[in-house]
């Protein structure tokens, strides 16, 4: 046997530190803070709501975020189910960013509020994207949009829901 007793998959990567805490968990600036365990129960919510989407093994889904958790959590969670993760990159000229989704065959689009403009513009034109998520922006708890730079603000992990969405509801 070679030095894995198993395949090297993503969901092995994830098992480990969920069978062995050590105290290390997820750590995002100075407002986003929690362990593996919910990091783990976080990407099966994710995965349970693509599974209810109608996502298939497969399937392409799209990520226009930036490095957050919610990120992270999309790595392990589109995999998972079996769906093929394409990360966007937002930087690109709209045009691009409409030929990369049609060219990767996007049938859902997770996508953070502050690229609902970006999305917007060429929704239109994407005519196989079946429905997008979107992903609300990180608030602090008094209330500070992220990112706030203060050390004292925190945001209960469990607090941030993926909000599913029909594909009609951007352009409205």
């Amino acid at each position: 046997m070679g030095t894995h007793d198993h395949p090297l998959l993503i969901k092995n990567l994830l098992l480990v530190p969920l069978r062995q805490p050590n105290g290390h968990g997820i750590l995002y600036r100075d407002v986003t803070r929690y362990d593996y365990k919910i990091f783990g129960e976080r990407v099966g919510r994710l995965g349970s709501a693509l599974a209810v989407l109608g996502v298939r093994k497969g399937d392409t889904v799209a990520v226009m975020d930036w490095d957050t958790p919610r990120y992270l959590e999309s790595f392990f969670a589109i995999p998972m189910i079996g769906a093929v993760l394409q990360t966007v990159n937002v930087r690109l000229p709209p045009e691009q960013v409409q030929y990369t989704l049609e060219h990767a065959e996007a049938s859902v689009i997770l996508c953070n509020t502050e690229f609902l403009g970006l999305l917007k513009a060429i929704w239109p034109k994407l005519g196989g994207v079946r429905s997008f998520i979107r992903l609300a922006r990180l608030v602090c708890r008094r209330g500070f949009p992220f990112p706030t730079g203060r050390s004292c603000c925190r945001r209960s992990p469990s607090s941030t829901r993926y909000r599913c969405a029909r594909p009609t509801s951007i352009c409205r």
